[in-house]
C-alpha cells in the first residue's frame, strides 16, 4: 500500500491506516477523524482503507442504492484478493488503484456526467461479475483494469 499524508497533521502512514474523504479529496489519520467515522471538515462518512478498498465499485453501488454486501462488491473484492493479489504485478496494480481511485471518485463527484459514468461503470462491473461466476477471472480483470485506466486518463492525468 502506498504512503499517504494526513491533511491535518502531515503524518505519513500507509493508506490502510488512514481514512479518505472523497468530498474534500483528502486523507485523514485516525487522530483527526470524528466518530462514525466522519470527516471533521464536511462531517460526511469516510471511507476507511482498512475496509474494502473498492472505491469505484463502492461509488457505483452507492449510486445505485445497493448494500455493501451486494454481489458486485463481493465479486470485485474476490477479484482483488483471490486473483489479482497473486499475480506477478498484482501488488503494484493494487497500490496504483489505491493511490488513484480515490482521486477519480472525488473528481467524478463534480463531473456533470457523473450519473451516466457511474451507470456505465456499474454495467461493466456487473459484466465482470458474470465473467467471474464462470471462472473467467483474467477476462474480468482485463476489462476492469482497462476501465480504471480510461477513468484515470479522464480524471487524473
Amino acid at each position: 500500500m502506498p504512503m499517504v499524508k494526513c491533511a491535518y497533521c502531515s503524518t505519513k502512514k500507509y493508506s490502510g491506516q488512514m481514512y479518505y474523504c472523497s468530498y474534500d479529496d483528502m486523507w485523514i489519520c485516525s487522530t483527526h477523524v470524528e466518530s462514525g467515522p466522519r470527516c471533521p471538515r464536511c462531517r460526511r462518512k469516510l471511507a476507511s482503507r482498512t475496509s474494502s478498498g473498492c472505491f469505484l465499485t463502492t461509488a457505483c453501488v452507492e449510486h445505485a442504492g445497493l448494500p455493501d454486501d451486494c454481489p458486485e462488491l463481493k465479486a470485485m473484492r474476490a477479484l482483488r484478493d483471490g486473483h489479482l493479489r497473486h499475480l506477478p504485478r498484482g501488488k503494484a496494480m493494487i497500490d496504483e488503484y489505491y493511490r488513484i481511485a480515490p482521486i477519480i471518485v472525488a473528481r467524478l463527484r463534480l463531473c456533470p456526467e457523473r450519473e451516466e459514468i457511474l451507470d456505465m461503470l456499474l454495467a461493466k462491473i456487473r459484466r465482470a461479475t458474470r465473467l467471474m461466476e464462470r471462472d473467467r477471472h483474467n477476462e474480468a480483470l482485463t476489462m476492469c483494469w482497462r476501465e480504471f485506466k480510461r477513468l484515470s486518463q479522464k480524471f487524473v492525468q
